[in-house]
């Protein structure tokens, strides 16, 4: 890894939102060590910009964001 970061992205597909949903609880499934390294390289290069990408890729999910 450089000595320098301009930035860091962090993908989505760690948080399960269905299930969160339904527990009412953030829910993490296998992808969940994504968001680990991303405050581990945040730490590390705290003068990074930071880009969280997220959102269910679930086209068939009962999930209305808009509601």
């Amino acid at each position: 890894i450089p000595e320098k970061i301009d930035g860091i992205m962090l993908l989505a597909g760690s948080i399960d939102p269905d299930l969160s949903i339904k527990s009412n609880q953030i829910a993490l499934n296998e992808l969940s060590e994504r968001l680990l390294y991303f405050v581990f390289l945040s730490n590390k290069y705290p003068d990074a910009k930071l880009l969280y990408s997220g959102g269910s890729s679930n086209i068939f999910s009962d999930i209305n964001p808009f509601s």
